[in-house]
């Protein structure tokens, strides 16, 4: 187990902005750790002027998170997934991935729901091809006319255009 003193040279080389963090995020930190963040923060004489600076940027760092979420995908894009499903395996998830990992929630949804209405239009596609004996311009048409599809679709469930809502 690890003690106060072992805490106190860990966070020694932390910056004063992830100092205040552990405070800020107290409930996952024990209370060696807690008393550890506390003393260097004493040791370093942060004052309640940089603490309370530390609050502000903190809100506007969370506000801006919380609008950048809402950013829609680009119809370029919309289309890209929706062409291009197989790529989940690979292209798909890299994009995925950092959609998750910057927070980007909304394009995060709208890159599945384009994938699987790829996908299902692709299946649609494929069967039409079949059954007109394998005529391409049935299977084109099938795909050119799923993506207005989808996109309108997408328009009538969220209620959204788009446009991403400039504040």
């Amino acid at each position: 187990m690890r003690t106060k003193e072992d805490f106190i040279k860990k966070y020694a080389s932390y910056s004063n902005d992830r100092l205040l963090d552990i405070l800020r995020k107290h409930y996952e930190y024990t209370e060696q750790s807690l008393q550890a963040a506390k003393s260097v923060i004493e040791d370093r004489g942060i004052s309640i002027e940089e603490v309370h600076e530390y609050t502000a940027d903190f809100e506007i760092r969370k506000r801006i998170l919380e609008k950048v979420a809402t950013i829609p995908l680009a119809l370029w894009e919309k289309i890209m997934f929706f062409l291009l499903w197989i790529g989940p395996g690979f292209f798909g998830n890299v994009f995925g991935l950092n959609y998750a990992a910057d927070g980007l929630r909304k394009k995060l949804k709208q890159r599945r729901y384009y994938s699987i209405a790829g996908f299902i239009s692709f299946i649609v596609a494929a069967s039409a091809y079949l059954v007109f004996h394998r005529s391409e311009i049935a299977a084109i048409a099938v795909l050119t006319a799923f993506f207005p599809a989808a996109y309108f679709l997408e328009i009538k469930l969220t209620g959204q255009t788009n446009e991403p809502v400039n504040q």
